[in-house]
């Protein structure tokens, strides 16, 4: 990644990045989760089918592996591919009970993938959701054994994983609740993502949380911290006053700037709705000022020509405005 401290680039890097939103970031994971869920599930249903793991050889005359093939599976919020075993030379056909009953399950899964990188899945969980319409469990206990210990392992390789292998440029953090809260209990989720030097996007931590309280938000840094994580060179987030306290603390080299979506959405608010479009594109003009002096210049136009009739959305535009700023 070139000139990486060019203003210009940053700001439509972590503009592009935050205009999709945190929630979004989210649920692309739980689509990733969800798919890692479904797959290992399939993959061991084949295992107990030929009665080996997959790369043994066994003696039994059940069938031999044949390959697999792509099989689309329907989910809320979109599709998912999986790879699904193919068989020869078996008496039945292999039939997967997961996706011939995935249409009643699809909710049910949904919160086993937030849980797998929130605190991990257990037997009982599983076991819990795998279930027939009956009532009745979908699979042997072995077999919930065998996929709990696998879903286990992958929990601790996210959230064990040494971040100094990250070289970390922009950092995105953001505590997301109202598209999730279904799911966790009316807890917030706090999440970390962010942009390497290569151009890699990361998907970095993820922790529920009673509240984005300034003692949550450091407990969420230090664990990363622990871990190896580097000192980034911008750290992108909403202007709340913990999350704001625990940047300064964690990040002290670090430039903060603000959530340009979070930030354009709290003024839209305090905007008439025949005026909003026409202000908030002179705010974004001066949010991707080709340079520092430039947007100051704006911003000190726009405050004067609207402070008057729009007090409250100017007020708005100018509280934290250096860190919107930030280049």
């Amino acid at each position: 990644m070139k000139n990486i401290h060019g203003t210009k680039q940053r700001n439509n890097l972590t503009n592009e990045v935050m205009e999709r939103e945190s929630s979004l970031a989210i649920e692309e994971l739980l689509m990733h989760n969800q798919t890692k869920f479904i797959q290992e599930t399939v993959n061991t249903e084949a295992e107990a089918y030929l009665g080996r793991k997959w790369y043994e050889h066994g003696t039994t005359n059940r069938g031999y592996r044949n390959g697999s093939y792509d099989k689309k599976v329907r989910l809320p919020g979109g599709s998912i591919v999986i790879r699904k075993p193919h068989f020869r030379n078996t008496k039945e056909k292999f039939v997967s009970k997961l996706l011939k009953g995935i249409a009643l399950l699809t909710d049910k899964i949904r919160m086993l993938a937030l849980e797998m990188y929130v605190r991990g899945l257990s037997t009982r969980d599983i076991e819990a959701t795998l279930r027939e319409p009956n009532g009745k469990p979908m699979f042997s206990r072995s077999m919930i054994s065998t996929l709990s210990e696998r879903l286990y392992e992958q929990y601790l390789e996210f959230t064990q994983r040494d971040l100094s292998q990250f070289d970390i440029v922009y950092l995105f953090v953001d505590g997301v609740y109202e598209s999730v809260r279904r799911y966790t209990d009316n807890q917030t989720l706090l999440c970390a993502w962010a942009i390497c030097s290569d151009g890699s996007k990361v998907f970095l931590h993820l922790a529920a949380v009673q509240s984005e309280s300034a003692q949550a938000w450091m407990v969420f840094f230090d664990d990363m911290t622990k871990r190896g994580l580097r000192q980034p060179l911008l750290v992108v987030s909403d202007g709340a006053s913990g999350i704001i306290s625990a940047i300064d603390r964690y990040f002290p080299k670090a430039d903060r700037q603000r959530c340009i979506a979070h930030k354009l959405r709290n003024i839209a608010a305090k905007l008439p709705r025949d005026v909003q479009s026409i202000i908030l594109d002179e705010i974004k003009s001066i949010y991707y000022a080709p340079t520092l002096e430039t947007a100051n210049l704006l911003a000190g136009r726009l405050i004067e020509t609207y402070a008057s009739t729009y007090a409250s959305a100017m007020q708005c535009f100018s509280d934290d405005l250096s860190a919107c700023l930030a280049t």
